[in-house]
Formats: structure tokens, sequence, C-alpha cells
């Protein structure tokens, strides 16, 4: 079989970028009898074989020009033309794989096109106002035209199918996993001190997202807020996560100045990944009580790691964190509240959760997404 495949950048940059990258290592690693054909912007082959390899069954073609290439003002001749050179590759080859719908080519014959999530859709102020124009004017389109469609979760799936009931027949669910390298290791705690954190054996409890408005940061320094003074004390909080918006940053930063005067609270920008896989090992509670999510990926790396978790109960985090997480409704402040308190103080619940969760996260693997992804190309060659 030969699959054509958005790689785009040589380094992972985004989650759907990470997707991308995992995907097709372990679609080499199971599949090498296979040809395929990485779509890649221009300059960026080494960094593409850094991050996925040289094995010969993949070819890359470092052929795309990056849409601002030439400013924003040509950015749509630059977008389009970027377009045309992906339908001409797809002439070429049994399937185009493309892995986020902002990139996909009107036109393409062989389409198979990964759906994260419908957040663009939603009332709320969760996606960018181009990404909401984008979905409005054109995500039906590309669901009714690609041959088949990949989500990561069964939510994503089931949300789809109730907006386009007419695609129930050709989508199927693919779920992510974490990065191998988030596994429990031997951490010396020291290494917090290069974060600027003043005792680093003080318990603290983890935040990992994008600083923005549906990763609902305020709803953990509410709950942090509303614990007794002994526990507040007791425990540090760090946040690690950055963004491009500066009225998101302005608001969290303003959200945690009172509380960086009385308590140890750090928010951690641009933490290398192999000290990320540290932070998840080396603290007491993991918390994720995002609004809305496609899949919800730092959960799997949390329990990878060891750490136990505390999270939503709704859209796809109740899905991929079964019973081997602590969740909660995250527009129910007092539940939250109650949530962190009860696990910061119990220990064995904690424990509980800590062995839990590394059941739970070996039950995602990229081979498995690998294998679903390979049945769902089978169906599109059949279709």
């Amino acid at each position: 079989m030969r699959i054509s495949i958005d790689l785009l950048r040589g380094r992972a940059m985004t989650g759907n970028e990470v997707y991308t990258h995992e995907l097709t290592k372990a679609m080499v690693r199971l599949y090498p009898e296979s040809e395929y054909y990485a779509i890649l912007y221009m300059n960026r082959r080494k960094e593409a074989e850094r991050a996925v390899g040289k094995p010969i069954s993949i070819k890359y073609l470092n052929v795309l020009p990056h849409d601002l290439s030439l400013g924003k003002k040509f950015r749509p001749i630059v977008s389009a033309f970027s377009k045309h050179i992906k339908r001409a590759v797809s002439e070429n080859v049994d399937l185009y794989h493309c892995t986020n719908p902002l990139n996909y080519p009107f036109g393409v014959k062989n389409g198979v096109v990964t759906l994260h999530d419908l957040i663009a859709l939603r009332k709320e102020p969760w996606a960018s106002s181009g990404s909401k124009m984008f979905y409005r004017e054109n995500i039906e389109k590309i669901l009714r035209e690609a041959r088949v469609i990949l989500t990561v979760s069964d939510f994503t799936r089931n949300d789809a199918i109730e907006r386009y009931p007419e695609i129930a027949d050709k989508i199927f669910t693919t779920p992510l996993a974490a990065n191998p390298v988030f596994r429990i290791t031997e951490t010396d705690r020291n290494y917090l001190q290069k974060f600027g954190v003043k005792d680093p054996g003080k318990p603290y409890i983890l935040s990992v997202a994008e600083i923005q408005p549906r990763k609902n940061l305020g709803g953990l320094v509410q709950a942090f807020k509303s614990l007794p003074e002994r526990i507040r004390k007791e425990y540090q909080l760090i946040f690690v996560g950055k963004t491009k918006r500066g009225d998101a940053q302005k608001n969290f930063n303003e959200e945690l100045a009172d509380l960086r005067q009385a308590y140890d609270v750090y928010h951690l920008q641009n933490v290398p990944l192999d000290d990320l896989v540290k932070l998840y090992n080396t603290a007491h509670l993991f918390v994720y009580l995002s609004f809305f999510e496609g899949f919800g990926l730092p959960v799997i790396e949390a329990m990878s790691c060891g750490c136990p978790v505390l999270t939503s109960c709704t859209t796809s985090l109740g899905e991929v964190a079964g019973r081997s997480a602590y969740t909660v409704d995250p527009e129910d402040r007092d539940s939250v509240a109650s949530a962190l308190q009860e696990l910061l103080t119990d220990e064995s619940l904690r424990a509980r959760y800590r062995q839990d969760g590394l059941l739970r996260a070996k039950e995602f693997s990229w081979e498995q997404t690998a294998r679903l992804t390979m049945d769902g190309y089978k169906k599109a060659l059949m279709m």
C-alpha cells in the first residue's frame, strides 16, 4: 500500500503533530512493506529524520512552502499552491492521509482525514475566530468528501455522527497513546531548583495544559483557594504550559497574583520533554479539569508515570480515564474542591489511583492506534 501523510513540520510542536509523528513511526514498525510518502514543509527533512527516523519505507517530500513564507498578504495564494501539490501527490498513491482538517486539500479522491474534535463549532470562545470560520464553512464538506474519517475518541466520533448522521458508516475510532518516554523513573527532586522552585522536597500538585479558558485552570486555582490553610501551606502548585494568546496569559497571571504572595505557586513554560517526565513522576497529584477535550493525552501521560489523576468526567476525559482516575464535573466548584481535598489528605486513595492509572495507561499504545488506522485504510480502499 502506498500512503501519503501530512508530516509538515519536522518537529512536534502541537498535539496534532505529536499524533502524526507517533502514528507514522508505529505504522512503519508494524507495516514496513507499505510505502510512506511524508509531505513536509521545505527545509524540514533533517528535523523529520531526527523525529521519525530514516527507514527505507519512508520517502520524505519536503516540497511545501509554509503558508506564511511570503507574508500574510500572500497566505491564501501560497496555501492554494500547497494544496495543489498535495492533490498531485495524492494521484500517485493509494491513499492520502490528512491528519488535521485545517490542512485538507479539497478534490482528493482517496482521502482519509483524522478528526480530533469539533471544538471550533461550539459557541464558547475556545477556538480562534479563524478556526471557527474554517470549521463552519468547511468541515461538513471535508467529512463528506473523505473516504474514511478517523477520530481519536468515541466521544468525538459520536459528536460528529450526531451533527452529520450520513457519515456514520465511514467514521472509526483510533485512540491515542502516550509517548513511551512517559514511564516511572527514579528522579532526584533537586532538578526542580532550575525552575526556581525553592523547596524541591515539598509535595506539589501538577497541572499541564495550554493557558486558555477551555482548560479551566481557574477551576484548580479556585479549588486550591478553598482548601484549609494547613493544606495550602503543605502543598505547592505547579502549572506547566504556555499560550499564544496574550489576553489568556494576562488573565491567568491575575488569577495567580494573590496566591503567589502567600503560597508556593509556580508557572513553568518551555519545559523540555525529559523534565516533563520528571514532573509527572515526582508530583503528588495531577489535575486536569478541562471543560472540553477530543482525547486528553496528559491524563495518560500522568498515569504512565505513576501519578494519581483528578480529571473531568465530561466529554472524552471520562472515556479516557475510565475508573482509573478521580473524575468530577468541572463546572461544579464544590465537587472539585471536595475531590481535591480528599485526594490530598488520603494517601491510600492516591495509592489506589496510582496503581489503577498505571494499568489503564497500558491499555493505550501507538501500535494499537496503527492497527486500527490500517483497518481504516483498508476500508477506504474498498470504498
